[in-house]
């Protein structure tokens, strides 16, 4: 029986060289994932940590003012602009007083013309005013007697008949009478030049005058009786004369009252009654005067204290109603801040507690306040309390409702710390990857404030684990840790 063959079918030798490729490449792929990856890992540690209790809040002034006029008008100036820094007292702006400048004037006029009156009314008399209503007593007493006298004489005369030698004693007497007249006009007409120049006082003129006319009189008087004498009498003359006797002594006792009640009126002053009438107008008159005053006083708006102008309501030439608000005033040399915090953060918080305000309106600056008031009471409906700082240093860039950042410093507190390269946030979720067993494990973590320092880390890892500092590496990955 012959032999039978089985034929062998020959492996090209590109597969030969391709299974030789992929072997080679499972055994570097074994290889590689066998040998661990070196890892720079970081010992979680405890390290102090400055704690802060971050807010908001807004400046305000230690005092704010919302300053108008108590009387209604026209703008007329305006002396300040917004942000302007005014000391107490200072001139913020003012209203037209036209009006009120008339009505002062007179009434300045009116004080002046009162207090005359009082000065005039209190005044003790002077020497020449008495020289002269006693010549006027004397001389009514003179006149009224030579009157009375020559009634007498002419009544007599008519009753009893006239002789020759009493119209020549009558002839004599006017004769002698004319020469006094002479004499009186002459001494009057030389007075009135000397009392021109200020040589003689009025009273001394007067004086001359009434001589000249009692020496006039006496004349007529004079002449009057020759001529009666040279008539003779009738019945009818000696009625008349009874009737000019009683005229004459009336006149002479009216004269002399007049004149002696005008010397003791004089003697009697500064008189209580009439200087309390004049001081009495004079009150009123300087009461009228202080309300026009104050009037025009209340046209002019002045800064209540120091402060800084935050606001400027009106423009000049603009009606302005009693107690409408023209300008904002707000002291700000002494700001507060003020601060709304929920109110379980109390038992963080003390007096004087120091804390780092700043504001994104102003970059970069900032200043330290201390912590001055807890708020007497919280608020029931949110919940919070409104709490108090005041600056610790000068910050004049401070505006009034500035809206500011606040960091209250609570103090030190142990706290775990990790760079922010070994932290990763996806989508709010935050983890690390910490060496443990050899391998990566990835876990999630709590993060609390972030710093110079690092990142607070409060749950998912704990003190004395190695966290991975390189975040690339998968989780699951062979990793022998280095330490950093």
């Amino acid at each position: 029986m012959g032999k039978s063959q089985v034929g062998r079918r020959r492996i090209p030798w590109r597969w030969v060289i391709l299974l030789l490729i992929v072997a080679t490449l499972a055994a570097l792929l074994v290889r590689g994932w066998s040998v661990p990856r070196e890892v720079t890992a970081i010992r979680a540690s405890e390290q102090p940590v400055l704690e802060t209790l971050a807010t908001t809040g807004r400046v305000r002034g230690v005092r704010e003012a919302s300053l108008g006029f108590d009387v209604g008008g026209v703008v007329a100036t305006i002396t300040v602009e917004e942000g302007d820094r005014v000391e107490a007292g200072a001139t913020l702006m003012t209203l037209r007083t036209g009006e009120l400048d008339a009505a002062l004037e007179q009434a300045r006029t009116q004080l002046a013309s009162a207090e005359a009156d009082l000065r005039q009314a209190a005044a003790p008399p002077l020497p020449s005013e008495r020289r002269r209503l006693e010549a006027q007593l004397q001389q009514a007493e003179r006149v009224g007697q030579a009157k009375v006298q020559q009634a007498q004489e002419r009544l007599r005369q008519l009753e009893t008949g006239f002789r020759r030698e009493e119209i020549e004693e009558a002839e004599a007497e006017l004769g002698r009478a004319k020469a006094a007249t002479d004499l009186a006009r002459a001494n009057f007409a030389r007075a009135e030049p000397l009392h021109n120049d200020g040589a003689i006082s009025a009273a001394d003129l007067d004086s001359a005058r009434a001589v000249l006319h009692a020496a006039q009189e006496a004349e007529a008087a004079a002449q009057a009786r020759l001529d009666l004498l040279r008539a003779g009498t009738r019945e009818e003359e000696i009625v008349q004369a009874r009737a000019a006797l009683r005229a004459a002594q009336a006149e002479a006792e009216g004269s002399r009252d007049a004149a002696r009640e005008a010397l003791t009126s004089l003697l009697a002053t500064p008189r209580p009654e009439v200087v309390a009438a004049a001081r009495a107008r004079v009150v009123q008159a300087r009461a009228a005067l202080d309300r026009v005053a104050q009037q025009k006083q209340k046209a002019v708006l002045f800064a209540p204290f120091a402060g800084t102008v935050t606001d400027v309501l009106v423009e000049q030439g603009d009606a302005i109603s009693p107690g409408q608000t023209a300008i904002r005033l707000v002291e700000l040399d002494a700001p507060e801040i003020e601060v709304e915090t929920d109110e379980q953060n109390l038992a963080l918080l003390r007096l004087g507690q120091e804390a780092i305000v700043t504001s994104e309106a102003y970059p970069g600056r900032s200043f330290k306040a201390a912590l001055t008031d807890l708020g007497a009471r919280s608020n029931p409906e949110r919940g919070t309390l409104l709490i108090q700082l005041r600056p610790l240093e000068s910050a004049d860039w401070l505006r009034s409702d500035l809206t500011v950042d606040v960091n209250v410093l609570l103090g030190e507190t142990p706290r775990l710390l990790l760079p922010a390269s070994a932290v990763k946030v996806t989508a709010g979720r935050a983890t690390v990857m910490v060496a443990e067993n050899g391998r990566a494990s990835e876990r999630e973590v709590v993060l609390g404030e972030s710093g110079p320092q690092g990142i607070v880390v409060l749950k998912g890892v704990s003190r004395g684990e190695a966290v991975i500092a390189d975040g690339r590496v998968r989780p699951g990955a062979r990793v022998r840790a280095r330490s950093e």
